[in-house]
């Protein structure tokens, strides 16, 4: 499952709408605060936050690997290019599938 973490409403309804025709099951939160209560309750593949918005910076630390997409540096820049976000987003996904099998040894 991915985690958006946007407080634009229709931002997130883009993105979530992008991610369903690939097939990724979706959860969302409008703050920093709401997506830790998420983090430590459910497991995510990867977490796609708008690195613009208050304390997200935390959320780094939580154990979830992140995606921050932003109109800045450093980060994916907004409008998103889509084969950039399904690529990072691939990548952890592989990632948490090999995790998984690796728990299983």
């Amino acid at each position: 499952m991915i985690l958006i973490v946007d407080k634009n409403r229709e931002d997130v309804f883009n993105l979530k709408a992008l991610l369903a025709l690939h097939h990724f099951d979706v959860d969302t939160a409008s703050s920093a605060q709401e997506a830790s209560r998420k983090i430590v309750t459910n497991s995510y593949v990867v977490a796609i936050v708008n690195g613009e918005m208050p304390d997200v910076e935390d959320l780094a630390s939580s154990g979830t690997p992140v995606i921050f997409i932003s109109r800045g540096l450093d980060c994916l820049e907004q409008p998103i290019d889509t084969a950039s976000l399904l690529s990072r987003i691939n990548v952890f996904s592989r990632l948490s599938e090999h995790r998984g099998s690796y728990r299983n040894y």
